[in-house]
């Protein structure tokens, strides 16, 4: 038996944009006269999606009615400028290619809102790597809710136990152990191997290569 099919996350596995977040972030706040965050900050603030990206970022206290003023400017500034600052990781390139000669069908599932999660995938890495794309869409849980993760499969046509899911936080990992899936962590990403380990990541990649190695070996 090996894996047929994997499930990736987007910010912090595929692409670094860590640093277009942080500084749509730190503009955000400087609009509003509130102190800004190093782009380290941000590594914790992602992840959960844009409304809670918004809320870890501001200062404790502010009330409901600025947070929703300080998430559509950041949707408005991040609309604008989403191209800046963003690259593949080192490697993720060769991966896609050598797990497409492996007959290995991908999906991503990003808590990104859906509309930039297709822009970036596009932009960045080349829509037809991947069989489905999930962004964070109305009505639909986010992760780590294991909703959508099950979905993709159903689409994919592929039991969870032939799957992985590969992520860079604790959300990714509880997401695809949800769904019943192996979960691997990546140490590139925006969080640390421990939070990985402890939120029971299988493996934790070091590299995106060893990764085509783990899909190819049987089980």
């Amino acid at each position: 038996m090996q894996y047929k099919s994997i499930i990736f996350d987007l910010d912090g596995t595929l692409l670094d944009t860590l640093p277009g977040l942080a500084r749509t972030g730190n503009a955000v706040l400087s609009q509003f006269g509130f102190p800004i965050h190093s782009a380290d900050a941000y590594r914790q603030f992602v992840g959960d999606g844009l409304t809670k990206l918004v809320e870890r970022m501001l200062p404790k206290g502010v009330d409901e009615a600025a947070r929703g003023r300080a998430e559509m400017l950041y949707r408005e500034i991040y609309t604008a400028t989403w191209r800046e600052e963003c690259q593949p990781y080192p490697g993720i390139m060769a991966m896609l290619d050598r797990l497409h000669g492996c007959d290995v069908k991908l999906a991503v599932l990003s808590n990104k809102p859906h509309p930039f999660t297709e822009q970036f995938i596009e932009a960045f890495l080349g829509r037809s790597h991947f069989t489905v794309v999930y962004g964070e869409r109305p009505g639909w849980p986010k992760k780590p809710d294991p909703t959508v993760a099950r979905t993709i499969l159903g689409e994919l046509a592929c039991p969870p136990e032939h799957s992985l899911f590969v992520g860079d936080s604790a959300v990714d990992i509880l997401t695809g152990k949800g769904a019943g899936m192996a979960a691997f962590g990546v140490s590139w990403g925006f969080r640390d191997a421990a939070e990985l380990l402890a939120s029971g990541a299988l493996k934790v990649l070091d590299d995106p290569s060893e990764l085509v190695d783990y899909v190819s070996t049987p089980l």
